[in-house]
């Protein structure tokens, strides 16, 4: 995983903070694309695509955790 998890961000007070770490996240994820783009740089674009992925597993597992508390 690429060393986006520092949250380089300053978060609003109302927000709360799983809400800001995933901001965080996905706008690193974004930022390391970006720069994958401009530099045409095809590893940091698979690196930061599997980044993706991973989080997006991650969510998936968090959201099926909350339907069976239901």
């Amino acid at each position: 995983m690429l060393p986006f998890l520092k949250n380089k961000q300053e978060g609003s007070m109302a927000e709360s903070e799983d809400e800001s770490d995933s901001f965080g996240t996905l706008d690193a994820i974004a930022q390391d694309m970006m720069e994958a783009f401009d530099k045409k740089d095809k590893s940091l674009l698979k690196a930061a695509l599997e980044s993706l992925c991973d989080y997006l597993k991650e969510e998936d597992v968090e959201q099926d955790q909350l339907l069976a508390k239901e």
